[in-house]
């Protein structure tokens, strides 16, 4: 499937609602728009569909920066010692080693493109995401087990999570 999105010159389409999904949790959709594998490392892309009440607990990465670009929705979200709220339209970095989180406070969706840099964390939403095959039914909540296998995950890739999920 790669192949036959990339041209011979390199450059690479992914059309809307393209691209694998799997689901963090059962509020996160995520999309794999680029790899590392892609970009040979350099960067990843994933398009992230927040439903409302989602978000991830405040967590640090240790070696990637990541770049919000928020398309739809309203996202609060924690930076180091404060909170600012993101609205449709905006774009926000977070730099290594900042403690950060983000959440869907509204009862609408939120979707923002999220760049990974340099690339490698993505593999975090591979390996701890449920496979989305019906994008119009998340799958039930995840339990204890669940997110004690990401935290350990998150501590794969290089991330931090000063208050345990779920705890």
């Amino acid at each position: 499937m790669r192949e036959e999105r990339r041209a011979e010159n390199g450059v690479t389409y992914v059309a809307l609602g393209q691209g694998k999904s799997v689901w963090i949790g059962d509020r996160e959709l995520v999309t794999f728009k680029e790899t590392g594998e892609d970009t040979d490392g350099l960067f990843a892309v994933v398009e992230v569909v927040g439903l409302p009440g989602s978000g991830p607990p405040p967590h640090i990465h240790h070696r990637v920066d990541e770049v919000y670009c928020l398309l739809e929705g309203e996202l609060e979200v924690l930076d180091g010692g404060r909170t600012f709220t993101a609205e449709a339209g905006s774009l926000f970095r977070i730099p290594k080693g900042t403690l950060h989180a983000w959440k869907n406070g509204t009862n609408e969706t939120a979707r923002t493109l999220l760049f990974i840099c340099p690339a490698g964390f993505e593999g975090f939403f591979e390996e701890a995401g449920v496979p989305a095959t019906d994008l119009s039914s998340p799958p039930p909540p995840p339990t204890q087990k669940d997110l004690q296998r990401m935290l350990e995950l998150g501590r794969k890739y290089d991330t931090e999570y000063p208050s345990p999920p779920g705890g």
